[in-house]
């Protein structure tokens, strides 16, 4: 299981927007008894000469039932986003109990990161971008409205989602709109009526960072309504 808690302080350096991302990401792997905590690196967003987006910075992920870390740094274009690679990783991957390092991470997190076996001197690739990608394609629900919940994410943003991939900001502007407006007004009527809001999957961890746990650890997941072909809910009006 995954879930991710974050926030994101925005700042403006004239040709360029940079995204400082608060939080942490947790990942529940119930058949190993493992649990990774991940941060996020910073994400900058170029205005000009040369429009884009890249992470920057540094970025870790631990396990403190294996004990091991992995530190990385990203690196992205430089002067003024001329000059330079979109995407550079480089890191390790350490023994935290002793301080070894296990293996060294290098490459660009859009084509090809490879692994570097400190021990054997042997390198393998840990992430091919290109291959990953290739022939991917967008998630659609299921046809049939009864088996899609109407807290669906894709059928709640689907109007956005759709909006975005036209490039049609208004809409995908005023879809967004709508939306948040309605959770406000539902949460304006549970308050009026007295009525307490219990998330079916999460529930709050009292530690003061006001934490969210997944309720179903080491339980199945109900697999998600989706389909690969053409044949889901994709008309707002269905």
């Amino acid at each position: 299981m995954n879930w991710w808690g974050h926030s994101t302080c925005p700042r403006f350096y004239g040709n360029k927007v940079e995204g400082t991302i608060y939080g942490k990401r947790t990942l529940w792997l119930d058949s190993h008894q493992e649990v990774y905590e991940t941060t996020s690196p910073k994400l900058l967003i170029r205005l000009f000469p040369a429009p884009g987006t890249e992470w920057v910075g540094s970025s870790s992920i631990k396990c403190s039932s294996s004990r091991l870390e992995a530190t990385l740094s990203f690196k992205g274009k430089h002067l003024f986003g001329l000059r330079g690679i979109i995407g550079q990783v480089s890191g390790k991957v350490w023994d935290t109990s002793n301080g070894a390092t296990l293996y060294e991470i290098s490459g660009a997190w859009n084509k090809t990161v490879v692994a570097k076996n400190m021990k054997t001197e042997e390198s393998s690739v840990l992430l091919d971008a290109q291959a990953a990608l290739t022939d991917l394609k967008a998630p659609t629900l299921r046809s049939k409205k009864e088996e899609v919940e109407a807290s669906e994410s894709l059928l709640v943003w689907r109007t956005v989602m759709g909006g975005i991939v036209r490039k049609d900001w208004d809409v995908a502007r005023q879809a967004k709109h709508e939306i948040e407006e309605r959770q406000r007004d539902l949460a304006k009527r549970r308050k009026m009526e007295g009525k307490v809001w219990l998330p079916r999957h999460f529930v709050e961890v009292a530690d003061g960072e006001d934490r969210w746990h997944w309720r179903h650890i080491g339980e199945s997941v109900p697999r998600a309504p989706l389909m690969g072909n053409s044949d889901a809910i994709n008309d707002p009006a269905d």
